[in-house]
């Protein structure tokens, strides 16, 4: 997988477990340096997950809260994947009075 930027774009009154970001299934086994951007007009919470092949369960996860206003950001410096895996970004909570976004930076 090339470098990129992934995002399911401004999400409006999310619900618990919306992806807000999600790479695809990686085509090739490799490692790059990851960098997580979370913005909402709300406090939350949400997930950093590494994600199996089958997209059935985490391989790992970090649980991480977010400020209203203020960007939320992780920098992973090398993570190594097989073939299928993906990253994602998963809400959390309901915030229905919310205006949220996450991308996902492959470098």
């Amino acid at each position: 997988m090339s470098a990129g930027w992934y995002t399911a774009g401004i999400l409006i009154a999310p619900v618990a477990d919306v992806i807000l970001a999600d790479t695809g299934p990686m085509q090739d086994a490799g490692s790059m340096k990851i960098h997580i951007l979370l913005s909402a007009t709300v406090q939350g919470t949400a997930a950093i997950e590494h994600r199996n092949a089958a997209n059935d369960a985490s391989i790992r996860y970090q649980i991480v809260c977010f400020s209203a206003f203020q960007p939320y950001t992780m920098e992973i410096p090398v993570v190594h994947w097989a073939t299928g895996e993906r990253f994602r970004v998963r809400l959390n909570e309901n915030l229905p009075t919310a205006a949220i976004q996450a991308s996902i930076f492959l470098i």
